[in-house]
């Protein structure tokens, strides 16, 4: 009796350890996301003007121009990073279109970019950078004698730009 006795007891003990370790393994994860989160709360606490390059490449999202077209809601809020020429300045609302992909005879990818106040950019800039994705924007004109806006029917993304650079300025 006297063996079977040590041999419960060694068992228990080794059940408890078990349990002990289980407990002390599952607890370092969560201290380590716990850490994690907290860092990237503060990350978080800066505005975007305040992130260097490579703090925002950390948080941009890859985008696809035509997906970027169907799910503007996937994307709305969101950094990402564009490379394009500029085609159109319009400095009365501070807005410029930048040319993503350039086609035969046309932009197949334009992008409306607000920018913020910054009017040193020219047509046929080549800028790259970071932008914040906000909606789509319908195109158009607006009417000669009524000054009017006429919508085209067609819609491209509209951005705020965070960080941009120009490659040709």
């Amino acid at each position: 009796m006297g063996k079977l006795k040590k041999v419960g007891i060694g068992f228990g003990i080794v059940i408890l350890s078990f349990f002990v370790l289980a407990a002390i393994g599952g607890s370092v994860p969560a201290e380590k996301s716990e850490s994690k989160s907290t860092g990237i709360d503060k990350f978080k606490a800066k505005s975007y003007e305040e992130m260097n390059s490579s703090e925002l490449s950390l948080i941009a999202v890859q985008h696809d121009y035509k997906d970027l077209l169907r799910n503007i809601d996937n994307y709305e809020g969101r950094i990402i990073f564009v490379e394009g020429v500029v085609t159109n300045i319009q400095r009365d609302i501070n807005l410029l279109n930048l040319c993503i992909t350039m086609g035969t005879f046309s932009c197949d990818e334009p992008m409306f970019i607000d920018v913020n106040g910054i009017d040193t950019w020219l047509q046929d800039d080549q800028l790259s950078g970071f932008v914040k994705v906000t909606s789509l924007s319908e195109t158009g004109r607006s009417s000669p004698t009524t000054g009017e806006f006429i919508g085209s029917g067609e819609y491209i993304p509209r951005t705020d730009e965070i960080r941009l650079t120009c490659s040709n300025c």
